[in-house]
């Protein structure tokens, strides 16, 4: 995996289409998915257990940031 982040737990799956602008300042939990053509322009931080289906977007300025705590499943509407 290229995608270079702050922290990473165990059993991570990130796809290779995924794109995260602020990675040095993301961390990811254990036993997370991160599916195909995800796009994030701000700060995450990902908890246990999440599940990021694909084509997710999730935009904001330098300030913001996006926190799933754990065992959610965030999906394109």
């Amino acid at each position: 995996m290229s995608l270079k982040l702050k922290n990473i737990g165990n059993d991570v799956i990130i796809h290779k289409d995924v794109f995260i602008k602020n990675g040095f300042k993301s961390s990811v939990g254990s036993h997370v998915a991160i599916d195909k053509g995800v796009y994030c322009t701000v700060q995450m931080e990902v908890g246990d257990y999440v599940h990021i289906s694909p084509y997710v977007t999730i935009i904001g300025g330098n300030e913001a940031s996006f926190i799933a705590k754990g065992f959610n499943n965030i999906m394109a509407g």
